[in-house]
Formats: structure tokens, sequence, C-alpha cells
């Protein structure tokens, strides 16, 4: 089983890098800077991917992707959003999902979304790895899907 695991992150890493190079994400001048671990390059695309600021306007979002399990509804995601910062809008929210598309898979309808793999779910959540920076909160995403719900109570049956 431990063997089947490693050829796995192996093969993630490989499809990581690969497909970052197709989408000039890296350069084959970088790949000699990339840690040689899955926690290691899910730092190396955190780091790549967004400053402080950029982030902490996403963290939410990765909250509730961490609480839900599977693919998310991009309304249901917005909606979820909105508990925690009713002020934004669509054109907002749409900035910030372009934001995270090296960390997000899409279904074939790019209409749902979730964490492209359940290792990066697990590197999010462990300080040791993800840092005090890129760390997330599955206890804030459940409170703000509760928190949704709350609100639309009254028109579920």
């Amino acid at each position: 089983m431990l063997n089947f695991y490693i050829h796995t992150c192996c093969i993630l890493y490989l499809e990581k890098v690969l497909n970052g190079i197709k989408e000039n994400f890296f350069s084959f001048r970088e790949i000699k800077l990339i840690p040689c671990t899955l926690n290691g390059l899910y730092l190396y695309i955190c780091q790549k991917s967004f400053n402080k600021k950029q982030y902490m306007k996403i963290r939410p979002l990765l909250n509730v992707l961490l609480a839900s399990s599977g693919y998310v509804d991009k309304l249901f995601l917005f909606n979820c959003l909105r508990t925690h910062n009713y002020a934004i809008d669509t054109e907002e929210f749409e900035k910030r999902l372009h934001l995270m598309k090296n960390i997000v898979a899409y279904d074939a309808d790019q209409q749902r979304l979730r964490i492209f793999h359940n290792s990066f779910s697990d590197w999010l959540v462990d300080v040791k790895f993800a840092t005090k920076k890129f760390i997330c909160d599955v206890n804030e995403g459940h409170v703000m899907v509760s928190m949704y719900y709350l609100l639309v109570a009254d028109t579920l049956c």
C-alpha cells in the first residue's frame, strides 16, 4: 500500500509540474528551483500564485471547499462567501476564482469546482507544511455553509 501511495504522489507531482509548464505557469529553467516533494511543490505553487492580500481574499473560498465534500456549485460557493463578506459582487467573485485556477479543478460544465487533489486539501490544514501564511480553517468553512443554510432555511422544504 505504501508503494502505491509513493507512486501516486510521484505521478501527481509530475502531472502538476508538467501541467504548469504547459500552461506557462512554470518555465523549464524554473524546474530546478521547485522542491522535490509534494509538500514543497504545494508551498512553491502558493508562493508563486498569491501575495498575502490575494491569499486572504481566497482563503474563505478554500475554507468552504475544505468543509464540503466533492464538487461545489459556483453559486453555492458565492452565497457562502457572501455570509463572510456581504459586499462582494459576482465580478469580484470571478476574479477570486481566477486567482485559484492552479489549485482547483472544475467539472465538465465549468459550474462546479473542488480543490484539485485530496493531498492538497490535507496540506492546507497542516500548519507544519502550509505554514501560518497558507493555513486554512475547515471550521470557518463549516460556519459559512451553516450561515448560508440558516439564511435560506425558510425556502427549504
